[in-house]
């Protein structure tokens, strides 16, 4: 009995214990009231495949999470990385295309800011081995020598500069140095080693913008130069042309009034001439000589007078575009030319010459008229030549001896007044075309006329 009711009672403690634990419903304890009895932490998990899915389920998708993050940053730095190259293409594309080095140097001096953000940048500038002007950002913090100094000195180019948290560089175009770069106060100074792989190609595109620069700075001093000298030849030039046209003026007055009295000599001379041979005068012998010496020393006088009148307009007038068959046509209109054929090949060429070049056909075909005997046919032929083109002038008349090929051009040969070919040559000479004589004596003259190249055009059809 003793062990039953033991049992009993302590069947009944074991009842009471469970009792409490089931509570009052019968069923298991609210969450956390086991563990609040036992004084442990519990939690209350599910049994069955269910919950292991769903486990297996969240931790694939903060995976996939985890991924799409980094995969998201990664395209993020990318995207940055494209947008700062597109960028640093961009500015350096702008600085190449500048003219102006301080412009240059404003430009580079942003770029490297965007780049690397240092708290002090300066560009000292090089030119010739002698150093220039110092350009800071901010502005002025170089200009005191002693900071300067150290910086920008040679031996601290393309270095490292650990105590200042930045670096030192040579901006170069080719093998010149055209300035010095620093940069002071780098925001992550441990990567100043790539910061300066990196700088190093970009000064390069900034060495050849600023080389650039200075070289068309020295082209446009050196235009501004040639056209300050164009200037002063144009005035010079406008200066000249006004005293030629005074002089030329005064030797217009100065040849009438000599003429006049020359004029009035010569009609003395030949009425004391004409007096020695009628008898009214006694005709002493060395008398008569006199005056014939004398008449003849009147008309030389004369024509080398009335030669300053055709003398004095060629190169006074700019040389402009002449139609060569207009001008040949109006000369040949202007000679007795009625039994004369006159054949004219020089179709559509212009000629840059003195504006009296129309004189030079009118004397070749005036020549020949004169002294070319019984002549029934002259020409005019352009043909090309090696740098240039000539204009060949023929007739069939006697032609030139070989010893007066040259002595044809002198003034004052032949046996009318000598100015005809003188002047010829002269006009022509102005634009640089020149004559010479190659024809066969009893076969006919033949001038060539050689034309350099840039003094003619062919229009309209090839001659």
């Amino acid at each position: 009995m003793r062990g039953k009711q033991q049992r009993s009672s302590s069947g009944s403690r074991s009842g009471r214990s469970c009792s409490s634990i089931r509570g009052s419903t019968g069923g298991f304890p609210e969450p956390g009231s086991l563990g609040d009895d036992l004084g442990i932490p519990t939690e209350r998990i599910p049994v069955g495949i269910e919950p292991l899915r769903r486990y297996l389920a969240l931790q694939y998708l903060q995976w996939r999470l985890e991924r799409e993050e980094k995969v998201y940053r990664d395209s993020i730095a990318a995207n940055q990385r494209s947008a700062d190259y597109a960028m640093t293409i961009d500015i350096l594309g702008r600085i190449t295309e500048l003219q102006s080095e301080e412009t240059v140097v404003e430009e580079m001096l942003d770029l490297i800011t965007v780049l690397f953000a240092p708290a002090r940048i300066g560009f000292a500038s090089i030119d010739g081995g002698e150093a220039g002007r110092i350009v800071s950002r901010p502005p002025g913090y170089y200009d005191a020598p002693e900071r300067a100094a150290g910086l920008f000195a040679l031996e601290t180019r393309n270095a490292i500069l650990s105590d200042r948290d930045g670096l030192s560089m040579e901006v170069r175009h080719k093998n010149q140095c055209v300035g010095v770069l620093v940069l002071e106060g780098l925001a992550v100074p441990h990567r100043a080693a790539e910061y300066l792989s990196i700088s190093r190609s970009v000064t390069e595109v900034c060495g050849l913008a600023i080389a650039n620069a200075r070289t068309y700075q020295k082209l446009r001093e050196a235009v501004m130069e040639r056209d300050r000298e164009i200037g002063e030849r144009m005035r010079a030039e406008k200066a000249l042309r006004e005293a030629n046209r005074k002089l030329n003026t005064l030797s217009s007055i100065t040849r009438h009034d000599i003429l006049n009295q020359l004029a009035a000599l010569l009609g003395y001379l030949e009425i004391t001439q004409m007096d020695l041979e009628s008898g009214r005068l006694p005709a002493d012998p060395t008398f008569v000589r006199y005056v014939a010496n004398e008449l003849q020393a009147a008309r030389t006088i004369q024509r080398q007078v009335e030669f300053t009148r055709f003398y004095q307009d060629i190169g006074v007038k700019e040389a402009e575009w002449h139609n060569a068959e207009t001008l040949i046509r109006q000369a040949a209109e202007e000679l007795p030319l009625s039994e004369v054929r006159v054949d004219i090949g020089v179709m559509g060429l212009w000629v840059y010459a003195d504006p009296l070049i129309g004189k030079v056909f009118y004397n070749l075909m005036e020549n020949s008229v004169r002294h070319g005997g019984d002549i029934s046919r002259i020409s005019f032929l352009g043909s090309r030549a090696e740098g240039g083109l000539v204009i060949t002038y023929t007739d069939d008349g006697r032609g030139i001896p070989a010893a007066d090929k040259e002595r044809i051009f002198r003034k004052g040969f032949g046996k009318n007044t000598g100015l005809g070919l003188f002047l010829t040559r002269e006009i022509l000479a102005i634009t640089g075309i020149t004559i010479n004589e190659t024809g066969v004596e009893g076969e006919g003259v033949r001038f060539e006329i050689f034309i350099p190249e840039g003094e003619y055009r062919l229009v309209g059809s090839e001659t």
